[in-house]
């Protein structure tokens, strides 16, 4: 329908309940949608978040990096809401093969959590130095990972396998 004074509230509401009712990808442009014709600055923050959300529950990593971004530009972020950005984001550079960048994310992340995201981004570091060949980094950061205070036993058993690739790799059977 054309824009009227009941647009925004009709998408804010629409989005609202596409996403509880986790149809992501009928969510997604609403959201994008909702982002342009928002007049309301906590409205639109929710389209940024709601979009970032729905892109990345679909796998749509694309997406989901440029909606991490917006979010990142926004003012007044709660520090869970930048954690969830940047988390997203992490996964989704890492999700589209660009590692470097990865690498970057999650360190920071597994510097800044002291949650299991840490630990979760330590994984990740470890994987990376695994995929780059670099073995050593690799062993090292699942070390830091087991030894991490927020880590659990499905982390540490991820990590392990890890390693165990690296001794493979090494010819360290």
């Amino acid at each position: 329908k054309p824009r009227s004074i009941y647009s925004e509230v009709a998408l804010t509401k629409a989005a609202y309940l596409m996403y509880k009712e986790k149809n992501y990808q009928e969510a997604l442009p609403v959201y994008q949608q909702m982002q342009e014709l928002a007049e309301n600055p906590a409205n639109k923050l929710t389209a940024k978040i709601g979009a970032m959300r729905c892109a990345f529950n679909t796998n749509q990593f694309e997406v989901a990096l440029t909606e991490c971004n917006k979010v990142l530009a926004s003012e007044k972020l709660t520090p869970q809401q930048t954690s969830e950005a940047k988390y997203m984001k992490a996964k989704s550079l890492y999700e589209t093969q660009r590692f470097d960048d990865a690498l970057t994310e999650f360190k920071a992340i597994s510097k800044s959590s002291k949650n299991i995201t840490g630990a979760e981004a330590l994984y990740y570091v470890a994987k990376i130095y695994y995929t780059k060949q670099d073995y050593k980094e690799a062993e090292k950061t699942i070390n830091s990972l087991i030894s991490f205070s927020y880590s659990n036993d499905d982390w540490n058993t991820k990590g392990m396998l890890v390693i165990a690739d690296c001794y493979i790799a090494k010819g360290e059977l």
